[in-house]
């Protein structure tokens, strides 16, 4: 009898360990993917962020809104990130170049764009620039 439930009870945590196990992994996996989404989540804000500097500098008329406090808070950034030599710094530089070519490249009105995407209305990222 003893070593009948003996038996049963190394079957019981061996069969728990395993579901342990690939509970574990499923964890492991989701915390991953869920860095991975912030992540993206963080770049695609400082892209926004860079390419809004981008028409602000080829635009006399626009400066940066009200917008930006909210870009930066909802990414949790700080100013040394996004400043040259910051965590986001190369990123942002990378970014801004190959947005300013293809601007300059396709002969669209900056100030045009830069409101259309980022402005009271952005459907990108509203109120991240506005009218001097």
């Amino acid at each position: 009898m003893v070593n009948r439930f003996a038996s049963h009870f190394v079957y019981l945590v061996l069969r728990n360990r395993l579901k342990m196990n690939r509970f574990l992994l499923f964890l492991a996996v989701l915390t991953f993917a869920s860095a991975a989404y912030a992540d993206d989540a963080v770049d695609l804000k400082v892209r926004q962020l860079a390419a809004a500097g981008v028409y602000i500098s080829m635009c006399p008329t626009i400066e940066f809104g009200d917008g930006l406090a909210a870009l930066v808070e909802s990414a949790g950034l700080a100013k040394d990130d996004i400043r040259p030599g910051g965590r986001y710094s190369e990123m942002m530089t990378r970014h801004a170049a190959a947005l300013k070519a293809s601007t300059e490249m396709a002969g669209t009105d900056p100030c045009e764009r830069g409101l259309q995407l980022y402005g009271p209305k952005g459907f990108a990222f509203r109120n991240l620039v506005k009218q001097k």
